[in-house]
């Protein structure tokens, strides 16, 4: 009798155990409980002077870079496995002062729970052409000025709300934004 009881006991014990592991069980984070934040860390930029002259005339080409850095939260109680976080370049042409996506970078994110993950972007390179001429009073600018990044994160499906910088959020917002989308997509 002693021997069932302590049987008894010992599988009692082993299936509050197992009960006990699965309520505590890391599921996947829920789409709600990941968010992101978006810091520009660096803007670089090259001159390349082709000409300069005693009176401040000069003629160069200008190339900028930017580098950002993404910061991806898990509040939930389990991991966040495969957050998919876009990153577009938007830019402006100089000439027709149209903006156009010159640049995109796609990143896949494993957070854990309670926890963040930082990631890095950094734009192609973006060449503008400047032209100052004191004699004839001339300053013409061609090629394509840098004015901002958006970002957007998806998880599950689910799309978080999308981030956007200063100089793109100028440009008409998410609508103006989703048709360069499709502008760039279609060529």
């Amino acid at each position: 009798m002693a021997i069932i009881g302590t049987v008894k006991i010992r599988l009692t014990i082993a299936a509050l155990a197992i009960l006990t592991l699965r309520a505590f069980a890391q599921e996947e984070a829920k789409p709600s409980s990941i968010s992101f934040s978006v810091k520009e860390q660096a803007t670089r930029q090259t001159i390349t002077n082709h000409h300069s002259y005693y009176d401040y005339s000069y003629s160069r080409d200008v190339l900028r870079k930017k580098t950002v850095e993404i910061e991806v939260r898990n509040m939930g109680r389990g991991p966040a496995k495969d957050v998919a976080v876009s990153i577009y370049w938007v830019g402006v042409r100089n000439s027709t002062r149209e903006p156009f996506i010159y640049g995109d970078d796609e990143k896949s994110v494993t957070v854990e729970a309670g926890r963040s993950q930082k990631v890095t972007a950094e734009s192609p390179a973006l060449s503008e052409h400047q032209l100052h001429d004191v004699y004839f009073g001339e300053d013409v600018k061609g090629g394509s000025l840098a004015k901002g990044y958006v970002v957007e994160a998806k998880y599950k499906d689910v799309s978080l709300p999308a981030y956007f910088s200063a100089g793109v959020a100028n440009l008409g917002g998410g609508n103006k934004f989703e048709d360069l989308k499709k502008k760039r997509t279609s060529k």
